[in-house]
């Protein structure tokens, strides 16, 4: 972005021509401090930095710079409380610091110190006018009191009419139209307009959701929001396509190996899916939503003994969760399979007593198999109706009489 390039430029300045102690160490220390990345190493700006706050003979524009980057680093690490001191002593020391008045506004935002935070993105578009870093912020610090998607996508439009390439107020342009939709179209539309321009273009797009230099970019952050729109729009080709970058370059995503599980799934793949559930289950073992992508892929192969054994571990721990129903749910599938039909039915109660969306999904299918006959309910219509009672003579006759007739939830 632009305005990285300018701070390069001042770094640069203030190296080559403001330390004046005379000492090569001493003006080495400063150099490192003010050529580092508080962006991406955080923890070794402060380091070299509060090094450099203790070198005495410097101008004050130089300690200004030093006391910015730790307030940087303290920032990007999310620690904004601790940043904003530091950032307060930059801008006593040169008023005239646009950076260390965004950063210390970004800072006062999380704060959800709002009026503060748009006092200082003012004063930093008084010295850089026209800047779209600072128009940026002040629109998006206004749309956190307003809460108006409508009138945030017009600040953005507005802002992208002169700034094209400001990747920042795109990203949040094609929140607002996800917003104001209510679907995913032209969130879409511009999330690949900030793809197109390609990952080397926006390397330099800093966002406070990156935690260092080996978490995800900018133009990954972009990417996996871009999958889970083909995700929810059941593009699956698409949405395995950018999960598959996204696990290739960044392996510890959990959610990535997740949603590439279930959008195999979906394309058949199901040997690949289970090497998914247990790529994310080797991340995170105690995840409920890697135990259940895994049950899923062994119910789809039919893997019965499998499917008891991991279902009869993961229950065996205690560990209750929302999800737990389901692994109830498809033990009991598994149970059923294998002709242990008190079993199942015990597993099949416990589901449904456990969560609303089980019922529901019990009750469609015992009447799919004939075995209910009362109205016909599809919980993905929300009819707004009442719960399923699943203590009904009727429901409870249909699961035991699902449980002789192979053809039921076979």
């Amino acid at each position: 972005m632009r305005v990285r390039a300018f701070i390069g430029a001042a770094i640069a300045a203030i190296c080559l021509g403001s330390t004046s102690s005379g000492n090569a160490a001493e003006d080495k220390t400063v150099e490192a401090c003010l050529t580092g990345s508080a962006y991406l190493d955080a923890a070794e700006t402060v380091d070299q930095c509060d090094k450099a706050l203790r070198v005495a003979d410097i101008s004050p524009r130089t300690r200004s710079a030093v006391n910015l980057q730790i307030g940087e680093a303290f920032y990007f690490a999310g620690r904004p409380g601790i940043a904003i001191p530091y950032l307060d002593e930059a801008i006593k020391l040169d008023p005239k610091s646009g950076q260390a008045f965004r950063r210390r506004g970004w800072s006062q935002l999380r704060l959800e110190n709002i009026s503060a935070a748009i006092a200082d993105f003012t004063e930093f578009l008084a010295l850089s006018p026209d800047d779209p870093d600072a128009l940026f912020a002040i629109a998006f610090a206004r749309d956190s009191t307003t809460h108006n998607c409508a009138a945030a996508a017009s600040d953005y439009e507005r802002i992208l009419e002169h700034h094209p390439g400001h990747y920042l107020t795109r990203k949040a342009l094609a929140g607002e139209y996800a917003c104001i939709d209510g679907h995913g179209m032209r969130q879409l539309q511009e999330l690949n307009k900030i793809l197109a321009a390609g990952r080397d273009a926006i390397a330099d797009t800093n966002y406070f959701g990156r935690r260092g230099r080996n978490d995800r970019d900018f133009y990954a952050a972009v990417l996996e929001e871009r999958a889970g729109i083909y995700y929810d729009t059941r593009q699956w080709k698409e949405a395995a396509a950018d999960f598959t970058w996204l696990i290739d370059h960044y392996p510890f995503i959990f959610a990535a190996h997740i949603n590439r599980s279930y959008t195999r799934m979906e394309t058949g793949d199901v040997a690949g899916a289970l090497a998914d559930a247990d790529a994310a289950l080797a991340l995170q073992p105690a995840a409920a939503a890697a135990q259940l992508a895994r049950l899923t892929a062994l119910n789809v192969l039919k893997r019965n003994d499998d499917m008891i054994s991991f279902a009869n571990t993961v229950l065996a721990t205690g560990q209750m969760s929302p999800l737990t129903p389901k692994i109830h749910f498809f033990r009991g599938i598994a149970w059923k399979r294998r002709g242990h039909r008190g079993e199942a039915l015990e597993d099949f109660h416990r589901a449904v007593a456990g969560s609303p969306g089980v019922a529901w999904a019990m009750h469609m299918h015992l009447g799919d198999a004939g075995y209910l006959f009362s109205p016909y309910r599809d919980r993905t219509q929300w009819d707004g109706g009442p719960p399923v009672d699943i203590a009904a003579k009727e429901f409870t006759n249909a699961m035991t009489a699902c449980m002789l007739d192979p053809e039921c939830l076979k």
